[in-house]
């Protein structure tokens, strides 16, 4: 009879705890949900708008190479200064560098580029030829660069055709001689870039 009175009396005392610790609990959901109320949290739920990825910006155009091939291109990923477009040509399978006055024609994506730069050219159209003399073979090779990209063509030596001289410090007497007896124009470096920035020919010789 003794221990039938205490495991009742046990099993009451665990009753008033289960039921204390469930109000206690209660109590603490209450205050904090009181407490997300009062400092405005809410519980956030999943955005149901996804944002896509615009798909990558390509360009398609018929190209002319230098030995007169013509291929379609299609390339991505393409850098523009305007005269030359360098991207991932998908033709190829790697990175390629096109020169913008070969491009026979676009077919796509035109309007994503740089106005193409306006080329030097003689009265009759005819590319304009020159003569580099006088520098060190680096900045020769620079200044040949920047001419042949104005579409010039660079002469090695004076010829008929020859349009213009430029000259540096070290340029020979016999060579700007024969320059001027062929009736071209003696220009220095500084004239030249700014013929290539404005278009402007130079007015007089300089040497």
């Amino acid at each position: 009879m003794g221990e039938m009175v205490f495991f009742w009396g046990l099993a009451g005392l665990l009753l008033v705890f289960m039921v204390r610790r469930t109000k206690r609990k209660a109590r603490e959901i209450d205050a904090q949900s009181s407490l997300n109320t009062d400092s405005g949290c809410s519980p956030q739920s999943p955005s149901s708008e996804t944002k896509l990825e615009s798909p990558a910006e390509r360009l398609c155009f018929v190209y002319e190479d230098a030995q007169g091939n013509v291929t379609t291109r299609e390339i991505s990923r393409f850098a523009d200064d305007g005269v030359y477009l360098k991207g991932f040509c998908h033709h190829a399978g790697e990175m390629r560098t096109f020169r913008r006055n070969r491009i026979v024609r676009f077919l796509e994506g035109e309007h994503l580029l740089e106005p193409i730069v306006q080329q030097l050219a003689g009265r009759d159209g005819a590319p304009m030829e020159i003569l580099f003399t006088g520098f060190s073979e680096d900045d020769r090779f620079d200044l040949e660069c920047e001419a042949e990209d104005a579409g010039m063509i660079v002469r090695k030596t004076v010829t008929k055709n020859l349009t213009f001289v430029c000259a540096g410090s070290r340029a020979g007497q016999a060579k700007l001689s024969q320059a001027r007896a062929r009736g071209c124009t003696i220009m220095n470096q500084d004239q030249f870039e700014q013929m290539l920035a404005t278009g402007e020919l130079p007015s007089r010789a300089v040497m």
